[in-house]
């Protein structure tokens, strides 16, 4: 079966090798050592979090007919939100539309989930 071939390797004279190798630290130079390494990421985090923005402004810029979709989409629920509780001072009405503007800007997110 495999799992004994995989002890017999492992036990033999070439497995024995390969894992003495392995556990042996890397010889040579380290990468710290070598101009131009010495530092873990090649940007910095401000950087990457504007190159992550303009990115993904750019894939929204760029899909003209899921803006349109979009901005139809919250405009009716603005409407729909806004005649519900039209006019309307009691504490529980204000908790209800903050539970439908939640309810609605997660189910918007979800669209973007792959």
């Amino acid at each position: 079966t495999n799992e004994e071939f995989a002890k017999k390797f492992i036990q033999s004279k070439h497995g024995e090798e390969i894992r003495r190798k392995l556990q042996q630290p890397p010889k040579g130079i380290s990468l710290k050592d070598k101009p131009g390494m010495n530092q873990k990421y090649a940007n910095s985090a401000f950087r990457n979090l504007k190159l992550v923005i303009r990115r993904e402004l750019a894939i929204w810029w760029r899909d003209r007919t899921k803006r349109i979709a979009r901005t139809i989409q919250c405009l009716m629920m603005g409407v729909i939100v806004g005649t519900v509780f039209w006019q309307s001072d009691d504490p529980q009405t204000r908790m209800g539309v903050n539970f439908q503007s939640i309810f609605f800007i997660s189910l918007g997110a979800m669209l973007k989930v792959p």
